[in-house]
């Protein structure tokens, strides 16, 4: 026998449709796609451009980078475990860290020089989740 749910329960990632008007305790469950549980990303600081998605039930992220206008390319990975990439173009050579830090934090590592800009090297916090 099935237990009754209480209107008032959550179910994280889905929504409740009581069925009307038959069964008290028959409730229909309807899964979000995970699209909607991601979490959009646009980044910039001087030449440097990111976009994408972070996924923070799965700690994965999806990130198009861009210097000067050129595509270092998509890149994605698990922030948990934390993931680089490196990069020589013309004008712009360096590196690029994607991490988590202190459990619910994304962040961005820049050791990169960019001419005519100059060298960027920081670690910047992205967004808490």
């Amino acid at each position: 026998m099935a237990l009754p749910l209480d209107p008032d329960d959550e179910v994280l990632g889905a929504a409740s449709v009581r069925l009307e008007p038959r069964e008290t305790s028959c409730w229909y469950v309807d899964v979000r796609p995970e699209s909607h549980t991601r979490q959009e990303i646009n980044w910039f600081y001087g030449p440097i451009n990111f976009s994408g998605y972070l996924y923070p039930h799965t700690f994965e992220a999806e990130i198009f980078v861009s210097i000067n206008g050129v595509k270092v390319g998509p890149v994605s990975g698990y922030i948990h475990h934390g993931f680089e990439v490196d990069f020589r173009l013309l004008k712009a050579m360096g590196k690029v860290r994607i991490f988590l830090k202190h459990g619910n934090e994304f962040w961005i590592g820049l050791d990169m020089e960019v001419t005519p800009q100059g060298h960027f090297k920081g670690d910047y916090l992205i967004m808490r989740f």
